[in-house]
């Protein structure tokens, strides 16, 4: 039932609306701040009306915060150029920890694998950028964040088994050990986001494969 079935006359409900909006825009100018960044006084009937610079960060730091979906400021495709080239190079530096870790397995053999697996994961750098992808990832800062994180977490979980293999290098037959440099070539260039260089070994690898069954025969 409306407001005129419960009794109440037109002239009744247009006064308590014009007094809903009243106080409504009372209440909003009441919160209102004036403030100067040059700290100028701006007089009232009784003193300056304007917020200092000091008053104003108290009031700033004391806002409620919003989450980063709530409000989103899109970025420039310039400013995203400049992030997107950040993220690789410190992407590269992890590659480059990687591929260390890997030729170092190689090179000394089963016994070293869970000594470089420690190595890569608690390397700082690798930490580091962790870190960076998880705060972008948490604030919702970038609408890629939870695909860079993914792909890191594949990039970390790739490393380990790649380490893990090269530790058995030296185990491998000399087919084994031809099929595992193109194996480490692909792991490279996969990194390194070369995806010429990527299709090249896998047609590579698989003609060596092809070569051997035929030899089998």
């Amino acid at each position: 039932m409306n407001d005129l079935g419960r009794g109440q006359s037109d002239d009744q409900v247009t006064d308590e609306l014009m007094q809903d909006q009243e106080q409504f825009f009372n209440q909003f100018a009441f919160s209102l701040e004036i403030f100067d960044p040059l700290d100028r006084c701006i007089p009232s009937e009784d003193d300056d009306q304007t917020q200092k610079c000091y008053n104003m960060k108290d009031i700033l730091v004391q806002l409620p915060s919003l989450q980063g979906s709530t409000l989103n400021q899109p970025m420039s495709n310039s400013l995203r150029t400049i992030l997107h080239q950040l993220f690789q190079k410190e992407l590269q530096k992890c590659n480059r920890i990687a591929e260390l870790c890997v030729n170092e397995a190689k090179e000394m053999g089963g016994s070293a694998e869970a000594d470089l697996a420690k190595k890569f994961q608690e390397d700082e750098r690798i930490k580091a950028y962790h870190r960076i992808l998880k705060f972008f990832l948490e604030n919702e800062l970038l609408d890629d964040a939870q695909q860079r994180s993914e792909q890191f977490r594949l990039f970390i979980k790739s490393t380990l088994k790649m380490i893990g293999t090269a530790s058995t290098f030296r185990q491998m037959s000399q087919q084994g050990q031809q099929m595992y440099v193109y194996i480490q070539s692909m792991f490279i260039a996969r990194n390194q986001q070369n995806y010429v260089g990527l299709v090249k070994c896998m047609i590579n690898l698989q003609n060596m494969i092809d070569e051997f069954k035929v030899r089998s025969q």
